[in-house]
């Protein structure tokens, strides 16, 4: 429960995941629903501009279907595949609840979309146990490459059974030949979802409009059978005092229907219903909450209601008389009334509009009416206060998306917005742009952010987390960073993080071990992330302190985090594995070893925008754990590896002693051929770390609680491993490789 409360915060759902309602007076279409419900094919399409009524009829079929359904109404944001996914797992999770370990891995996880996750998708599905119908409507919004490939997806790992029904105002840009072939599609278009006279003569009898046959077949001809055409005909007709005559002059283009709608309906509601109209055109989603807001007024649920029992115009997302949307035409008369009444209650609107969403978790209705009201300040404060958690979330998609409306110059004029391209470039891993984007943001002096963030402190973190200029730069900037911030932020415990790593490994583990200290307790549970990171590092000092049990606690709670919070795909926390698999080596966990060693290297190849210290520092602890492996042919790719990284880094502390010292180790000629075969067992490594000591076996047998025999076998099998024949040349030998400590 506690991830899906975590996605739902992330990921808001309270209209996505809803089916419109149908209402009183809808035109049944029976054939319709019937043929898209009994049909053979897998993925149904109803394709049709708008007015024709798509919505209407899925919401139809699904009335009548025996079956769970889910309803996914997409929006601009689905073009992010990692929020589109995420909003398929809630829908396929309120069909078949899923487990939390496979919800995790389709909504939270950040793993690669095309190799990893677009796979567990097909493989949900495939074993779902009952028949479902998966609704997309508004499928016309996707355009991004990787969300239409999720689609497919969907559309070729359907199961037996179930369908897929695709809703919006053009066919998806993919190729549906095969599933045509095969009559894996149905198609419902323009043709089919047009009006007949007898459907339109129902609608205008539920209108209680009465006219000839001859002017229905003028009518039907007129609007080509458009549903939306002919209901707002039906309105209008019902206020002319010659419904007949109306009826022959009623042209069906958009133009002439909302001027008919601005001319003749409009002035049909009394002035409280229009005002309210005109001003709640604003918004592309209304509720009496909302609207009371934005309008500053306490009365908006009864005009709702009013408007809801005239059946006109208003359009319910929900089954609840919540939610409702205005009809696109008349919205867009409505709006340009508005506009023509007085511009300035439009911004002033749009302003109280942006507010409210971002009060209430829609950053995206946030920033849609902070542009609306050409707002671009707001705007930037908008992006800053949540681009870097969307980011470290791997929402890199919508912070693109919110950043690409703006030119270069809007972006290094404001402040916000230019730190919000540099942590952008940062996860991208666009090193040179982070320089730049900092340094644009540094013009603005000593000013505060509009989350309270020291400007100057901004900057300075991310300078240090770039760390180009070296680890004795980076640590001051951390430190300074720290120092200026405010005592609540949430970039405190990055900055202490970076400045204990940084110490580590300029040799100063006292310093070192107080900061990443204080930046674990910093970090709690609000920072997960962060703590992993300050754990590590703690575990690496108590590693190279030879406090090895120390280490392994501290990595065994970094990993317990790792999968609470489900960051185990991330790329940032590959030297949470490498220390794993270092400190399991150790230990003589060969296979957890080998896994995280496996799964840690996946990690290192899709590391990037960080410091080249913190890459080549996560190498070299993978290469002393592939030593204590016996895969010294790893080994050596990662001293290659390491010597790239630091060859052109400034100041790299102690790390290229390190890399001399495993490079020295992966000599061939001093790793023994029966450890490279075998690794020592945990048992042979309890013993070897007493071999330094002076007890006997006898007494190393009552410290470990076995018998002498049991020490002595253990003993000579790590002398064996080793290739050497007696306790002292042991130890030596096992110094040399990195398994004791000097």
């Amino acid at each position: 429960m506690e991830l899906l409360e975590r996605v739902l915060r992330f990921v808001p759902s309270d209209i996505k995941l809803r089916r419109p309602g149908l209402r009183p007076g809808v035109v049944p279409r029976p054939k319709l629903s019937a043929q898209l419900q009994e049909s053979d094919a897998t993925v149904g399409l109803v394709v049709a501009p708008p007015g024709y009524g798509k919505t209407t009829l899925v919401s139809e079929m699904t009335t009548a279907a025996e079956r769970p359904f889910a309803w996914l109404t997409i929006t601009e944001e689905d073009n992010d595949p990692s929020a589109f996914l995420a909003y398929v797992a809630l829908a396929l999770d309120s069909v078949e609840p899923l487990d939390a370990r496979t919800f995790s891995a389709l909504a939270v996880s950040q793993a690669d979309l095309a190799s990893i996750r677009l796979p567990r998708l097909g493989n949900v599905l495939a074993h779902t146990s009952l028949p479902f119908l998966l609704v997309l409507d508004d499928v016309h919004l996707v355009h991004d490459p990787r969300s239409i490939e999720l689609i497919e997806v969907l559309a070729d790992d359907m199961p037996p059974g179930s369908h897929l029904v695709l809703a919006g105002r053009s066919d998806p840009p993919f190729s549906f030949s095969r599933m045509r072939a095969n009559g894996g599609l149905l198609r419902i278009g323009v043709e089919e979802l047009a009006m007949s006279e007898d459907e339109a003569g129902v609608l205008l009898e539920q209108a209680e409009v009465q006219v000839d046959r001859p002017a229905l077949e003028s009518l039907v001809l007129r609007t080509e059978g458009w549903p939306a055409g002919l209901y707002l005909a039906a309105i209008a007709l019902r206020e002319s005092p010659d419904p007949t005559a109306s009826a022959e002059r009623f042209a069906g283009d958009d133009r002439v229907v909302a001027d008919y709608l601005h001319d003749e309906a409009l002035r049909a509601f009394p002035d409280r219903l229009r005002d309210f109209m005109i001003r709640s055109s604003v918004l592309d989603r209304l509720s009496a909450r909302v609207c009371d807001a934005v309008l500053e007024r306490a009365d908006s649920a009864q005009r709702l209601d009013e408007l809801e029992a005239s059946n006109l115009f208003l359009v319910p997302l929900d089954r609840r008389g919540e939610w409702y949307r205005y009809h696109h035409l008349f919205r867009d008369m409505l709006q340009g009334e508005l506009h023509r009444l007085d511009p300035t209650i439009e911004t002033a609107l749009n302003t109280r509009a942006s507010t409210w969403w971002e009060e209430h978790g829609d950053i995206d209705g946030a920033l849609h009416h902070a542009r609306a009201a050409d707002d671009i300040d707001r705007m930037a404060a908008l992006i800053w206060c949540n681009g870097p958690g969307y980011l470290s979330r791997g929402r890199t998609a919508t912070v693109t998306r919110w950043l690409a409306p703006f030119t270069p110059d809007e972006v290094a004029a404001r402040p916000p917005l230019a730190l919000a391209a540099a942590w952008w470039a940062l996860t991208a891993g666009d090193t040179e742009s982070i320089g730049h984007w900092a340094s644009l943001a540094e013009h603005g002096g000593d000013a505060i952010l509009p989350d309270g963030t020291p400007l100057r402190s901004a900057v300075l973190l991310l300078r240090s987390l770039a760390g180009g200029e070296g680890l004795t730069d980076a640590r001051e900037d951390a430190a300074l960073a720290f120092e200026l911030d405010r005592p609540d932020s949430a970039f405190r415990p990055i900055a202490r993080f970076v400045e204990g790593g940084a110490l580590r490994l300029l040799g100063e583990p006292r310093l070192a071990r107080e900061r990443l200290e204080d930046g674990s307790r910093l970090a709690g549970v609000l920072h997960p992330a962060t703590h992993v990171h300050c754990l590590t590092q703690l575990a690496l000092l108590d590693i190279e302190e030879g406090a090895l049990s120390e280490g392994a606690s501290r990595v065994d709670r970094a990993l317990q985090l790792v999968d609470r919070y489900a960051l185990g795909e991330r790329p940032g926390m590959t030297l949470a594995y490498a220390v794993a698999a270092l400190s399991h080596a150790r230990e003589g966990r060969t296979a957890d070893a080998r896994a995280a060693t496996k799964h840690g290297l996946w990690l290192l190849e899709k590391l990037t925008g960080v410091g080249p210290a913190l890459t080549a520092d996560a190498a070299l602890s993978f290469a002393r754990a592939t030593l204590l492996l016996g895969d010294v042919n790893t080994t050596r790719m990662l001293v290659r590896e390491s010597h790239r990284l630091l060859a052109r880094y400034p100041d790299a502390g102690v790390l290229p002693a390190r890399l001399r010292e495993v490079e020295r180790m992966t000599d061939a000629s001093t790793v023994p051929v029966g450890l490279a075969a075998t690794p020592l067992t945990p048992a042979e490594m309890r013993v070897l770390r007493y071999l330094p000591t002076h007890l006997s076996f006898e007494a190393i047998a009552e410290e470990l609680i076995v018998s002498r025999n049991t020490v002595k076998t253990q003993a000579i099998a790590a002398y064996r491993k080793l290739g050497v024949s007696s306790r002292a040349e042991a130890v030596e030998q096992a110094r040399d490789l990195g398994l004791l400590d000097n």
